[in-house]
């Protein structure tokens, strides 16, 4: 398919924002499994095929990210659907997985608050199969798309998922050994100047508030309403957010610990709630 290479090549070298997604191999790749064709075939495609995947590539070099293309991606070697309406995972997010994984007992139980197309939710659960999670997002299409992932992922008899405002409904929450939360944490002000990319996709789940900290405010507050005493609780924060966590969890009563990313950026924050001790 050397004529549709070149013709492809051509497109992404004229689109000057390109390369702030990705890669011309990834592109072409990307393109190549929408359509089933073979990267190194020998035979063109017909006109309808081309028609089809001409108009894809301008999608995908207008800023249209390519995990919504394909309608899946990958997070912590597994494979899982995406679509518009939901966020796409991240790979910064497997930390917060890996983290996880650390201090979730075998027969835990854990929420997973904002949990957007569930992946952090299944992916404990696949590697934990003693353990029941609960998922929580305000928004019914992820809630929706929580559900398919962890059908494809033989997980769904574990794993409740919940409508819920955290902004806004009452206490009264079961205690859990974990707590795990990617929250909106980009400032209100910031999102508009965000790349075109990350324009596609809900900014419900990316503004954070004025400050980004609303979400984290919130849910410190009631902490203890949700881990048990000598659990543990992991955010996903932003890479600059570090400091700001650290004095709000202090503000509450809390001691947080910054664990960095592979990029020896702050990524998580880390609070293990105290055991009382017997007088």
């Amino acid at each position: 398919m050397r004529k549709l290479r070149e013709t492809l090549l051509s497109r992404f070298r004229a689109a000057s924002e390109a390369e702030e997604y990705f890669t011309f191999p990834v592109f072409y790749a990307v393109l190549c499994e929408k359509h089933s064709l073979e990267r190194d075939g020998a035979d063109e495609p017909n006109e309808e095929t081309l028609c089809a995947l001409l108009a894809d590539a301008d999608r995908l070099l207008s800023g249209y990210p390519w995990q919504y293309l394909l309608g899946e991606c990958d997070f912590f070697s597994r494979v899982f659907t995406c679509r518009e309406g939901v966020l796409i995972p991240r790979v910064e997010t497997e930390l917060l997985v890996r983290e996880a994984l650390r201090v979730l007992p075998e027969e835990g139980t854990f929420y997973d608050f904002c949990t957007g197309s569930g992946c952090v939710a299944v992916s404990l659960l696949c590697e934990r199969e003693g353990c029941i999670g609960v998922a929580v997002d305000v928004a019914e299409e992820a809630l929706r798309l929580t559900q398919e992932n962890a059908c494809r992922h033989a997980v769904l008899d574990r794993l409740l998922v919940r409508r819920r405002d955290l902004l806004c409904e009452p206490g009264g929450a079961k205690q859990m050994d974990l707590l795990c939360m990617n929250p909106p944490y980009i400032q209100s002000a910031v999102v508009p100047s965000l790349g075109k990319n990350v324009h596609f996709e809900p900014t419900l789940a990316l503004d954070g508030g004025a400050d980004g900290l609303i979400f984290y405010r919130r849910v410190l507050s009631r902490l203890n309403e949700y881990v048990k005493e000598g659990g543990t609780a992991l955010f996903e924060i932003g890479y600059d957010q570090g400091d700001d966590v650290l004095r709000l969890a202090r503000a509450y009563g809390y001691e947080g610990e910054l664990i960095r990313d592979g990029e020896k950026r702050d990524r998580i924050l880390k609070i293990t709630l105290a055991k009382c001790r017997n007088l």
